[in-house]
């Protein structure tokens, strides 16, 4: 699992969340998206828990960055989208730009664990 978030406690909440898992391994935590693309075949997650919300870059490009990418094993990961708009406009949209789902911040840890449980490695 990558995490992409600009927050650091918020990336290292979620690390020291999933790491309760035994089954989940933290591959690459990261502030921004410029090098997303690089930074993605450097750790090879399973699944991208993406910011929405970042100075710059936001996770929506990065996403659609990740989506271009002519390698096969980065432009098919999954990838979660985080935003902190719990619209369900706002979820169809971003799924039409390719994020496979959409957690809404503050997530509840019982429905990302489900989430990563039945997802994960089977990416």
């Amino acid at each position: 699992i990558a995490i992409f978030d600009d927050n650091k406690n918020i990336r290292d909440s979620i690390k020291m969340l999933l790491q309760t898992e035994p089954s989940f391994e933290v591959v690459g935590s990261f502030s921004n998206v410029f090098d997303c693309v690089d930074d993605v075949i450097e750790c090879r997650p399973d699944i991208v828990l993406m910011d929405i919300q970042m100075p710059n870059l936001d996770g929506i490009e990065a996403t659609k960055i990740i989506r271009q990418s002519s390698d096969e094993n980065v432009k098919n990961i999954l990838v979660v989208a985080f935003t902190a708009d719990a619209s369900v406009d706002n979820h169809r949209e971003l799924l039409k730009i390719g994020f496979d789902h959409c957690m809404t911040k503050p997530f509840n840890p019982e429905t990302l664990f489900s989430f990563l449980k039945r997802n994960y490695k089977a990416a």
